[in-house]
C-alpha cells in the first residue's frame, strides 16, 4: 500500500470569518438529521495566519448523513464528502487495503514519538489540526493534535479516526460524531 495517494479537500471559504457555523451542535436540536452539506456544517481558518488547515466535518457531514444511523462496531458508512475517486479511509484495528492501520503499517509508522514525527512528515503530512468542539463553538487543541474521520463506526454517536499527537499516532481511537476534523481522503 506504500505510495497510496492522500488528499485534503478543497478549502470552502467561510464568508462570515466566525469559524463558527450552527451545525456542530449536539445532535439532538433540529437539523440533526440533515443529509445535506451546506455552510452550516463547515468551518475554514488558519493555523495562525500561514498554514490554511482546511474545513472543519462532523461526522454526519462527513459521510453525507450515510454513517448516522448505524450502530454497531465495524460498521462502514458507504458514502462520504470526498472528491469522486477518493473515499474516507478505514478506521479501528481493521489491518486492510484503505485503512488508516494499514496505511500507517505501509509506511513503517508505529504507535510512538518516532511515529508522531514520520505521520507528521512528508508523504503523509499531517498537521496538529485541532478539532472543532460543538460544545464551545470554538477550536481546541490547534498545534496539539491532529484528528481525521474514517468510515467505521465504534457504537452509537461515535465512530472512529486517526489521532496524532507528540506522543503518538493512533488508528483504532473513535470520537463522539458532533466533533468536527479536516478530512484525509484515500484514493479508491
Amino acid at each position: 500500500m506504500a505510495g497510496t495517494e492522500l488528499s485534503t479537500l478543497a478549502n470552502y471559504q467561510d464568508t462570515d470569518y466566525t469559524h463558527e457555523h450552527t451545525y456542530f451542535g449536539n445532535g439532538n436540536g433540529p437539523g440533526f438529521e440533515k443529509s445535506t452539506v451546506g455552510d452550516d456544517y463547515q468551518t475554514s481558518t488558519y493555523d495562525g495566519e500561514t498554514q490554511k488547515i482546511g474545513t472543519y466535518y462532523n461526522f454526519q457531514a462527513a459521510t453525507i448523513g450515510s454513517g448516522t444511523s448505524l450502530t454497531n462496531n465495524g460498521d462502514q458508512a458507504p458514502d462520504s464528502f470526498c472528491p469522486i475517486g477518493w473515499q474516507l479511509a478505514i478506521g479501528g484495528n481493521q489491518n486492510t487495503n484503505k485503512a488508516f492501520k494499514a496505511l500507517l503499517s505501509s509506511y513503517s509508522i508505529a504507535n510512538n514519538n518516532t511515529g508522531s514525527i514520520a505521520g507528521r512528515s512528508y508523504p503523509l503530512s499531517y498537521i496538529y489540526s485541532g478539532y472543532y468542539y460543538w460544545g464551545s463553538g470554538k477550536l481546541s487543541n490547534l498545534g496539539g493534535f491532529g484528528g481525521w474521520w474514517s468510515t467505521t463506526i465504534k457504537a452509537e454517536g461515535s465512530a472512529y479516526g486517526l489521532r496524532i499527537d507528540e506522543g503518538g499516532i493512533y488508528a483504532d481511537v473513535y470520537y463522539n460524531m458532533n466533533v468536527g476534523f479536516p478530512l484525509r481522503c484515500v484514493s479508491t
